[in-house]
C-alpha cells in the first residue's frame, strides 16, 4: 500500500545538514512574555520563518507503526511555494520511496514494491476525506502556519480562524475557543464533529514549537513537536521533529 495511515504512526526526523539559498533575511527579536494582538503575533512569527528560495536538507529518521520500527535516512529539496521533493532510504542505503508535492498534487513512487501513484489534493479529499493542501505540508515540514481546508493562507484568514491566548508562558493560537473545546470533550456526543488547529509559540523567539491538527469526522489527528533549535541564516530553525499521527482510515 502506498498510502497507509492506520492506528498510530510515530516519526522522528533529525536534520543532519541544511543548505539554504536565501532570498530575504529576518532578524530575531527577543521579548518578555506579554499579551499582544493576534495580528502582531502572526506577523512576528512569520518574520521568523526560515528565509529561503531554494532549500536542501539531509536527515535521519525513525519510523514506527504498531510494533514495526524502521530507521531511515533521506534528502529533501524544495523551492518555496512551488514544489517539495522527498527521497527516503533504508539505513543500509536501499531506496524506499520518492515523493513530490506540488501546489496541485502529490506523487509517490514506492521503490520497494515498484508502485507509482499521483493524486490531486481534491481527489484525496473526495476519496479519503482529508482536506490537505500544499501549504499544510509546507507548514508542517518547515515550522510555519497553515490553514486546514482550501482557505488562502493570509494574515486576514489566520486572524479570522484562530483564537489567541497565553497558557503556561506560551502563546497558544487555536481554531476553537477553550470553553467550546472543553464542552466537546466533556459531552463527547456522537455526530458532534469538529476540526481543531493549534499552534504553541515560544514568546521569546516567536517560533512555533508545536503544531496540532485534529479532524474528528475523519478520525484523524497529527501532532508535531519542534525541538533542538539552531540558528540558521539569522533565525532559529528546528533540527528535530517528532511526529505522531493517528487515523482509523485504511487506505
Amino acid at each position: 500500500k502506498i498510502f497507509a495511515l492506520v492506528g498510530i504512526v510515530i516519526f522522528t526526523i533529525i536534520l543532519t545538514a541544511c543548505s539554504i539559498n536565501r532570498s530575504t533575511t529576518a532578524a530575531q527579536r527577543l521579548h518578555k512574555v506579554r499579551r499582544i494582538s493576534d495580528r502582531r503575533l502572526i506577523q512576528e512569527t512569520r518574520n521568523q520563518y526560515l528565509p529561503y528560495r531554494y532549500l536542501q536538507l539531509k536527515f535521519s529518521a525513525k519510523y514506527q507503526q504498531g510494533t514495526a520500527k524502521y530507521s531511515l535516512k533521506g534528502f529533501l529539496r524544495t523551492t518555496r511555494a512551488s514544489i517539495i521533493w522527498l527521497s527516503l532510504y533504508h539505513k543500509t542505503g536501499i531506496p524506499v520511496a520518492r515523493m513530490a508535492f506540488t501546489k496541485d498534487s502529490v506523487t509517490v513512487l514506492n521503490q520497494l514494491e515498484k508502485q507509482y501513484v499521483q493524486y490531486a489534493y481534491t481527489t484525496l479529499q473526495e476519496k479519503y476525506g482529508y482536506s490537505l493542501n500544499y501549504s499544510i505540508i509546507q507548514g508542517f515540514l518547515f515550522d510555519e502556519f497553515f490553514l486546514y481546508g482550501d482557505k488562502e493562507l493570509s494574515t486576514k484568514n489566520l486572524r479570522k480562524a484562530m483564537k489567541l491566548y497565553v497558557d503556561s508562558n506560551t502563546y497558544v493560537s487555536q481554531s476553537m475557543r477553550e470553553r467550546k473545546l472543553k464542552h466537546y470533550a466533556k459531552r463527547n456526543k456522537k455526530n458532534k464533529f469538529f476540526i481543531l488547529q493549534l499552534f504553541k509559540i515560544n514568546p521569546e523567539t516567536k517560533k512555533i514549537v508545536s503544531a496540532q491538527l485534529t479532524d474528528t469526522k475523519q478520525n484523524f489527528h497529527i501532532t508535531i513537536e519542534y525541538n533542538n533549535f539552531e540558528k540558521k541564516d539569522s533565525v532559529m530553525f528546528p533540527m528535530k521533529q517528532h511526529i505522531v499521527a493517528t487515523s482509523k482510515v485504511d487506505t
